[in-house]
C-alpha cells in the first residue's frame, strides 16, 4: 500500500514538473513575441551590448537604443554566419564591434558602420563574398588581420587618413580588388595584407613605412607598379612572390631583401639598388626571366646563393 502511495506521489510531481516547464516556455515566447525585439542583448556597465540576432530580415537597421538603453557595442560573431543578410546599418552610438562580427554573412553587400568606432577587429567581415564596397569612417585606426579576407566581391576601400595600421592578411584573396590608397603616416602593413588581389595593378606605399613583410604583394599577378618610400629599408621574403606583370622596382633606399622577395617575377626588367643595401637573400630574384640590366652597389654587399638564379638575359654591372 505505501510503496502504490508513493509511485502514485512520483507521477504527479512528474506531471506537475511537466506543466511547469510546458508554462515557462509558453511565458519565454509570449514574451519575446512581445517584445519584437530580434536582437540578443546584454547590458553592461557602458550600455546595451547586441551579442546575437534571431531575426529573418534581410536589412538590419540596429537601434540606437534597447528598452531605453544606448546600444554602445557588437559582441564577438553577433551576426556571425548569417546567409540572409544583404545590407547592415550601425548606429553612432555604437563605439566598437568585436571580432568576426560579420564573418562568413556570404550575402551581405552593404554596411553603414558607426562613426565613433576606432577599430575594424580581427575577422570582422570575413568571407563576406558579395561585399563589394568598404567606406571606413573617420575615428577608424587600426584594420585587424583578416578583416576583409576573402571579400572576393570588393571592388573598392576607402580608407580615412586616421589609419595607423593594416593588419596581417586584412585584404589577403580580395579577389576583385581594384583600388586602395593607404594614407600618409601609416606605422605598419602586416603580412600578407594585399596578397593574392589578383585585379590590383598599382600601389603607392606611404612615407614611414620602414618594412615591406612576408607576403604583403605576393601573387598580385596584375601588379605592374609599386612606388615605394625612401622610409623603407627592409623588404622580407615573398614580399612580391609571383608578381609576374611588375615590371620595375625602385630599391634605392632598401638596405635587405629577403628570401624570393621577388621570385618569379617574369616581367622585371630593370632593378635599382641603393648604395646602402647590405645583403640580397637567397633566391631573392630567382627566375626573374626578363632582368636585363642590374647595377650593383659599390660596396661590399652580401649576395647569398642563387640570388639571381634563373635570370637568363641578366647583365649585371
Amino acid at each position: 500500500m505505501d510503496e502504490g502511495k508513493k509511485k502514485r506521489k512520483r507521477k504527479y510531481l512528474i506531471l506537475l514538473l511537466v506543466v511547469l516547464l510546458v508554462v515557462s516556455a509558453i511565458i519565454i515566447y509570449v514574451c519575446i513575441d512581445k517584445s519584437n525585439n530580434p536582437f540578443i542583448v546584454q547590458l553592461s556597465d557602458e550600455g546595451m551590448v547586441i551579442t546575437g540576432y534571431r531575426g529573418f530580415s534581410r536589412e538590419v537597421d540596429i537601434p540606437d537604443e534597447i528598452d531605453s538603453v544606448y546600444v554602445t557595442a557588437i559582441g564577438d560573431r553577433a551576426f556571425a554566419d548569417n546567409k540572409r543578410i544583404t545590407s547592415i546599418s550601425i548606429p553612432d552610438s555604437v563605439t566598437s564591434i568585436g571580432e568576426g562580427v560579420f564573418s562568413n554573412c556570404s550575402s551581405l553587400e552593404q554596411v553603414k558602420l558607426s562613426s565613433n568606432i576606432k577599430e575594424i577587429c580581427n575577422n570582422t567581415f570575413l568571407n563576406c563574398k558579395n561585399l563589394e564596397k568598404g567606406v571606413l569612417p573617420d575615428s577608424v585606426l587600426t584594420v585587424g588581420s583578416m578583416a576583409f579576407y576573402g571579400c572576393s566581391a570588393l571592388k573598392d576601400i576607402e580608407l580615412p587618413a586616421s589609419i595607423v595600421s593594416v593588419g596581417d592578411y586584412a585584404f589577403s584573396e580580395c579577389l576583385s580588388l581594384e583600388l586602395i590608397s593607404l594614407p600618409e603616416g601609416m606605422l605598419s602593413i602586416g603580412k600578407g595584407a594585399f596578397s593574392r588581389c589578383y585585379m590590383l595593378d598599382s600601389f603607392t606605399i606611404p612615407d614611414g613605412i620602414q618594412t615591406i613583410c612576408e607576403d604583403t604583394f605576393s601573387e598580385c599577378t596584375s601588379l605592374k607598379e609599386i612606388k615605394l618610400p625612401d622610409s623603407v629599408k627592409v623588404i622580407e621574403k615573398n614580399a612580391f612572390f609571383n608578381c609576374k606583370n611588375l615590371e620595375y622596382i625602385d630599391l634605392s633606399s632598401v638596405e635587405s631583401v629577403g628570401i624570393l622577395a621577388f621570385g618569379y617575377c617574369f616581367n622585371l626588367y630593370e632593378v635599382t639598388l641603393s648604395d646602402s643595401m647590405v645583403i640580397l637573400e637567397e633566391k631573392a630574384f630567382y627566375c626573374c626571366k626578363n632582368l636585363k640590366e642590374l647595377v650593383l652597389p659599390n660596396n661590399n654587399i652580401v649576395i647569398k646563393y642563387r640570388a639571381f638564379a634563373h635570370c637568363y638575359n641578366l647583365d649585371m654591372e
